[in-house]
């Protein structure tokens, strides 16, 4: 659905084709700069990579909430922490949340200048 935001009136218009998979498109987590895979969540559990093939591999066990976090990384929750994965080569480093949330729900990033997006 496409709505107008305020003060236009609310009336929606139900979105077809290319309009359609561009809306759905931007609640992806797209992996990598030009975009090689994404990251879902697991039928069973946990954060997979789904390749444009259909190949489905397990990222995380514990994941959950899988975020694109700049052009060359994927963040996801494991408990009550932020995993940041690269891409490529290089170790996973954990973000502590302070203070400590039982719950967090969604993190946005905002890379500042100079890192790429």
């Amino acid at each position: 659905w496409e709505l107008e935001p305020p003060p236009a009136r609310f009336e929606g218009r139900r979105l077809a084709g290319a309009d359609s998979a561009r809306a759905d498109s931007s609640f992806q987590v797209l992996l990598g700069t030009p975009a090689f895979a994404r990251a879902i969540e697991c039928p069973e559990a946990g954060v997979c990579v789904l390749l444009p093939n259909g190949e489905r591999s397990l990222l995380e066990m514990e994941g959950r909430g899988a975020a694109r976090w700049g052009a060359d990384s994927v963040g996801y929750f494991v408990g009550i922490d932020f995993e940041i994965r690269p891409n490529g080569p290089g170790r996973a480093r954990r973000l502590r949340l302070l203070p400590r949330r039982e719950n967090p729900r969604e993190l946005t990033f905002f890379p500042g200048p100079g890192v790429p997006r």
